[in-house]
């Protein structure tokens, strides 16, 4: 097990393919170009898992933990998440990841406990409110929020997707994925606030549309359930050896994502 050299970006695709996850190589180049990613090859040589360790100021994110359907239970993912948290151990960080319903009992045999749940809608984009393009100030609002700066991540998702917004009191990004638009993440001074930036993150978007909402916001939810969306998924956001969320979850709406935060 090791890190692995940007040039086998394919390889990594290959395997968030055959899990069918969202991810394109632009997700990938994030984590290559400003993060670790940790890979074990099987006897062949070939990539037969991987696992993303990417760090902000006080913690690091981990996601990307995949295994090839032909070499699962064989231990490679115990192995893998073992990989990222001695990174973010010798970086002096607080491992954070969003775990799925299946992954939760895993992540708290290895001492992370819960900060919040999130859950994931999935539906159409289509006709709403418009706004004006984010802009670095909307942007400013993220630090204090989230817990960290991570303005490579909000520059990356502002590039991929140009034609979302922000208006004052919050912003709304995203990123074009392999089988729908990831919209995240929404920040915002309140819920009403929320509701607009969304509506106008839909009316940018053609197609399917995944949103990963903070729980607790029913008017976000409502909102989503008289568009058509239906939950697709859960998530626990947790943290090994911390339990108070970083930053204000209280403003935020929607994350980036679990492979982002």
């Amino acid at each position: 097990m090791g890190p692995i050299d940007p040039a086998r970006l394919a390889a990594c695709r290959r395997l968030s393919d055959a899990a069918g996850w969202n991810q394109l190589d632009d997700d990938w180049r994030l984590f290559l170009d400003h993060g670790v990613v940790l890979g074990i090859d099987d006897a062949d040589g070939r990539l037969a898992a991987t696992g993303a360790v990417l760090p902000y100021r006080d913690f690091a994110w981990i996601s990307m933990v995949l295994v090839d359907p032909g070499c699962r239970r064989q231990g490679l993912g115990t192995r893998i998440l073992e990989g990222c948290l001695a990174e973010t151990s010798r970086r002096g960080l607080v491992p954070v990841l969003d775990a799925t319903e299946a992954g939760e009992p895993l992540y708290r045999g290895l001492g992370f406990g819960p900060l919040f749940r999130l859950t994931r809608w999935i539906g159409q984009g289509g006709p709403g409110r418009r706004l004006r393009p984010v802009d670095d100030a909307d942007l400013a609002m993220d630090v204090p929020v989230f817990g960290a700066p991570r303005g490579f991540v909000l520059e990356n998702l502002r590039n991929r997707a140009p034609g979302l917004g922000g208006g004052g009191a919050g912003f709304v990004l995203g990123r074009p994925g392999r089988t729908a638009t990831q919209l995240g993440p929404v920040v915002a001074e309140d819920e009403t606030r929320a509701a607009a930036l969304i509506e106008h993150g839909l009316a940018a978007v053609d197609g399917p549309v995944l949103i990963d909402l903070v729980d607790g916001r029913p008017g976000l939810e409502a909102l989503l359930a008289g568009r058509g969306f239906t939950v697709q998924r859960r998530f626990l956001r947790m943290a090994r050896g911390r339990d108070i969320p970083y930053g204000d979850p209280s403003r935020l709406f929607a994350a980036a994502g679990p492979e982002l935060g």
